[in-house]
């Protein structure tokens, strides 16, 4: 079920205009006259007014209609095809094809005007995700390759419930090519699947939700084992509100500058003392207005990702990715709502 968000507004209301009782004889006919007026000039009075205000463009000091977001601008792209797009197939935004991974219920993704509505429910997943994932995401077919900046602006909103119980929950990620698609006998065929390369997770933290920026790496190629998670940035997260999200990341497939510890290279600079590694890449992230994250020159990505390696380039994904919940009982789902995202890859260097 579409789920739209409802504009109330004030309404000038008829007053209730109270006369004499019909046995109050002390007052004369001109204090009636004037106490039977002095409603009505009050309702003339508030309607001028309002009308000003409405004029002015809101009414009060905040004004009562929503005043257009940072993302809610005229060029950002409007998506165009299925309303209700099922696993693989194709929702075009711009010139950009994007496709649907989810488990083809009718709820898990829903499409109208500049407004995504991600839905999972206990059990949901694409095809290709096992039993401790549930997914609604739309993941794009043009890849970021290495060295490019890639930017990204949308505002996102997490629909009220429960404290997440997830060991992760995922609403945007960058993620390096997968080993399932990459050439039978290359470096990358023959590494592990890990992390995305970047993302936002949302998680529980002493009872609370924050929102945490993350972004893994390592140059080891082929990669047999999990590099350490890197956490650039954790915030408070609330639900029930639209958060805007200003993003720019430049995968450099790990090429790290930063001496290692021997025999340590796969983990990668975790950000242990502030160290996330010397490199070519870089992560900038806007939350809210407020820059959270600027790294200009540390490693992104996975060397065992890059093209000499069999990876095709990097890709990005909306929607809703996350850890099936441990708790049998929980059958809260999650629902969250993406607003006029807009990508560009390529654009200079900020």
């Amino acid at each position: 079920m579409q789920h739209e968000t409802v504009r109330i507004t004030n309404r000038a209301g008829q007053p209730h205009v109270r006369g004499g009782s019909s046995h109050n004889h002390d007052a004369s006919k001109e204090n009636s006259v004037q106490q039977l007026a002095w409603p009505w000039r009050t309702a003339v009075r508030t309607l001028v007014l309002l009308a000003a205000g409405i004029a002015a463009g809101g009414v009060g000091a905040q004004g009562s209609r929503p005043q257009p977001s940072s993302t809610d601008r005229a060029d950002a792209p409007l998506p165009k095809g299925p309303p209700n797009p099922k696993h693989d197939e194709i929702v075009m935004i711009g010139p950009d094809k994007w496709q649907a991974h989810n488990g083809s219920k009718t709820h898990s993704l829903t499409i109208k005007g500049p407004t995504y509505r991600f839905e999972v429910k206990k059990g949901d997943r694409a095809p290709f995700d096992s039993e401790a994932k549930e997914r609604s995401e739309l993941a794009s077919l043009v890849r970021i390759p290495a060295g490019k900046l890639f930017r990204a602006k949308f505002e996102f909103m997490v629909e009220p419930g429960p404290v997440t119980d997830r060991q992760w929950l995922i609403p945007f990620q960058i993620h390096q090519d997968d080993p399932s698609s990459a050439p039978q006998g290359s470096e990358l065929k023959n590494s592990i699947g890990v992390s995305p390369l970047f993302g936002l997770y949302i998680i529980a933290k002493d009872g609370r939700e924050v929102l945490q920026v993350r972004g893994e790496t390592s140059p080891t190629s082929p990669l047999k084992q999990f590099p350490d998670e890197r956490i650039f940035a954790e915030v408070p997260f609330e639900r029930g509100t639209r958060h805007s999200v200003v993003m720019e990341v430049i995968d450099n497939n790990g090429v790290d500058t930063e001496p290692f510890e021997p025999g340590t290279e796969w983990r990668g600079h975790s950000g242990r003392n502030g160290n996330f590694g010397k490199g070519t890449g870089l992560l900038r992230v806007t939350y809210n207005g407020k820059t959270i994250v600027d790294r200009p020159n540390i490693p992104m990505g996975y060397g065992h990702a890059a093209p000499s390696k069999g990876g095709r380039g990097s890709y990005a994904k909306f929607g809703i990715y996350a850890g099936a919940s441990p708790d049998p009982g929980n059958t809260a789902p999650i629902v969250v709502h993406f607003y006029r995202i807009d990508t560009t890859i390529g654009a200079e260097r900020s």
